[in-house]
């Protein structure tokens, strides 16, 4: 069995929303990164996992698992 890979997608967007509902939860564990509740709820409505984080506080970057675990960033600021 292969391993999920750990994927976190930043920034609201057509594109961001595309390229989340092009990979396959199956194969994947995807992570949205919002910058506010509403980003947060607009994603999680469409089924996807979401933290509310401060992108530039290291703090919070490492408690999603960048440096640590994650294997795929996606940015689309």
């Amino acid at each position: 069995m292969m391993d999920r890979k750990r994927i976190l997608v930043f920034g609201y967007s057509i594109m961001s929303l595309e390229a989340m509902g092009r990979l396959s939860q199956e194969n994947c564990s995807i992570l949205f990164i919002a910058d506010n509740e509403a980003q947060a709820t607009l994603v999680s409505e469409k089924g996807f996992k979401t933290r509310i984080i401060d992108f530039r506080n290291d703090e919070d970057l490492l408690s999603v698992g960048i440096g640590l675990n994650v294997d795929i960033i996606f940015c689309f600021y």
